[in-house]
């Protein structure tokens, strides 16, 4: 039966192409795949319709349904499933709360350091390039590259050992 049903997919997919119900191939491939599946899934609700109208004999009548989770244990289940779901829903809605918090705190601390910075540079810039001046001042009168130094400086005693060895 499902070589029959690809066939039958195989077939319609040029046809939908052609007809511009699909852009391409594989778009052809799974709207057909939807309709043969459609159409499975009607031949089906009909056997099953074809049957509940079928007399059956009251000899052997079908057994009523079970329901479903009636046991005390599946119930108890259920009760500690709904019980733990409270829990979280609380605990989510805690740490939504504190979230909302923490965004509040952090948009006050960025206005807080925009307001700061546009203080800031007003006044670090009024007592900045005085102490740059007096640094490099320094380094020029202190450098020995300069041409500030003295003849005891470069004395060659100092600098050649002329004892005994």
């Amino acid at each position: 039966m499902d070589i029959e049903r690809m066939k039958k997919i195989n077939s319609m997919i040029p046809e939908l192409k052609r007809q511009g119900f699909a852009v391409n191939s594989a778009d052809a491939a799974l709207q057909s795949d939807q309709i043969f599946r459609n159409q499975d899934e009607y031949s089906v609700i009909q056997d099953t319709a074809n049957v509940l109208t079928t007399p059956t004999s009251t000899a052997n009548p079908l057994p009523p349904p079970t329901p479903v989770a009636q046991s005390p244990e599946s119930i108890a289940q259920v009760k500690a499933m709904e019980h733990k779901l409270g829990a979280m829903e609380e605990r989510l809605s805690i740490l939504m709360d504190k979230m909302n918090e923490m965004i509040s705190v952090i948009t006050e601390l960025e206005k807080f350091r925009d307001h700061v910075k546009s203080t800031q540079p007003r006044e670090t810039q009024q007592t900045i390039p005085t102490p740059k001046k007096e640094e490099k001042a320094e380094q020029k009168e202190g450098h020995v590259r300069s041409g500030n130094y003295t003849s005891a400086d470069v004395d060659i005693h100092k600098m050649f050992y002329y004892g005994n060895k």
